[in-house]
């Protein structure tokens, strides 16, 4: 049998219920999700570097996806792809003032 966890403090109970609602899952897996994805923050345990990169997706990314539901994940790695396969028809360098994008005559290359 696991211990319980108490919550002592009105405001740590007070968000932890919140999100808990809004994520539809119960306190114990907010908990459980929030801890993973500050140990992350903290560098204590880091992410795979070397496979977010492969993937295009920056290594910071991967503790913010902890408190996600599983339908939020899918849309975000759907618009992941979408990022990845978006940088293959990128033009570099680009310019900020848009002189790459537009003829001598502000017409669309």
């Amino acid at each position: 049998m696991t211990k319980p966890l108490i919550i002592r403090n009105e405001e740590a109970q007070r968000l932890a219920g919140a999100l808990a609602e809004r994520l539809a899952i119960d306190l114990d897996d907010v908990v459980v999700r929030a801890l993973r994805a500050y140990e992350i923050r903290l560098g204590q345990r880091a992410p795979d570097t070397a496979a977010a990169r492969a993937a295009g997706t920056p290594a910071v990314d991967a503790g913010a996806d902890a408190g996600l539901t599983p339908a939020q994940q899918a849309e975000l790695e759907a618009i992941r792809a979408l990022v990845r396969e978006g940088r293959k028809y990128r033009r570099l360098p680009g310019t900020s003032d848009h002189s790459d994008m537009y003829d001598e005559y502000g017409l669309p290359k």
